[in-house]
């Protein structure tokens, strides 16, 4: 009996020791599983706040080459920057935020046919449209 016990005790030593390291493990993968969902939040944050700079700087150029009276490129910069004003809209999970983009995109048309025909209210419009395009996505980046 005496020969069975020694081995015995080693082997639950070591069958303790085993699962003690187990445990230990999974709590570290279950800690390096959260830092990673936190870190790929942040990955997604900050992938949603460079599309709302990028459509910011979108109405921007638009808002300078119409000032500047070039009105093929203000064109080319509207066109874009509804398309992108508009996947960005369908995409971004803020109901308030779409709704302010919604509202935007409603004037699509008509600001793209007063660049198109150089009317000089267009500037205006433009202006509006950025100021709007600024609070919408500063919005939606806090």
């Amino acid at each position: 009996m005496e020969k069975l016990r020694k081995p015995l005790m080693i082997s639950a030593a070591l069958l303790v020791a085993l699962l003690l390291g187990f445990l230990l493990g999974q709590h570290q993968i279950g800690l390096v599983r959260e830092q990673l969902e936190l870190e790929q939040r942040r990955a997604a944050d900050l992938r949603a706040e460079k599309e709302m700079s990028e459509i910011r700087d979108r109405a921007a150029l638009m808002y300078l080459e119409l000032n500047r009276k070039n009105y093929g490129l203000a064109t080319q910069h509207a066109t874009r920057y509804f398309q992108e004003l508009a996947e960005l809209a369908r995409a971004v999970p803020d109901p308030h935020a779409r709704a302010n983009f919604a509202s935007v995109l409603e004037r699509r048309d008509t600001v793209t046919a007063a660049i198109q025909a150089a009317d000089p209210q267009a500037l205006q419009q433009v202006e509006k449209l950025y100021f709007e395009t600024y609070r919408a996505t500063k919005e939606g980046a806090e």
